[in-house]
């Protein structure tokens, strides 16, 4: 499995039902991406991402969904993601503790909100307001949108 594939297993595997909507997936991935590139320097999932009406969703979504669901760990299914076996933290030994923290603290802030909630949350980021619909979005406007494991608020005039 590559790296990609391990951290959405993961993050999907926390769910009760191994079971997450396609959508609240991205957004949590966006989030860990920004966390960690906020105390690292760098993508850990290695996702390049756009300005979509939903908010930042993966630079090709058909790449991203091919690398995510190639081991056959995650299934796509209708609107949702499907684990069909339980992943286990081993899966993300390849990550350094602070990468771990921030997909931990991510998850335990974020995991129990709708994929609408955290669509809406991003849109109150400077990487999606500040950046054209369909265009990628700028590494400088990833980390202006994250200080140090703390979405702020955001002020859109800026």
């Amino acid at each position: 499995m590559n790296a990609l594939e391990n951290i959405a297993s993961f993050v999907v595997g926390q769910t009760n039902s191994g079971k997450m909507h396609r959508q609240k997936l991205v957004k949590l991935l966006f989030l860990i991406d920004v966390a960690c590139m906020s105390t690292g320097g760098k993508s850990i999932t290695g996702l390049t991402y756009r300005a979509d009406v939903n908010g930042p969703v993966p630079e090709d979504w058909s790449m991203f969904e091919s690398e995510i669901t190639a081991a056959g760990v995650i299934q796509a299914t209708g609107e949702h993601y499907q684990l069909s076996v339980q992943p286990l933290d081993t899966m993300l030994n390849h990550l350094d503790e602070e990468g771990f923290a921030n997909i931990r603290r991510i998850l335990s802030k974020y995991s129990r909100s709708t994929w609408q909630e955290l669509s809406d949350l991003t849109h109150q980021m400077p990487a999606w307001f500040r950046t054209n619909q369909g265009d990628l979005i700028d590494k400088d406007l990833l980390l202006l949108s994250f200080s140090v494991g703390k979405v702020q608020e955001w002020d859109h005039s800026a």
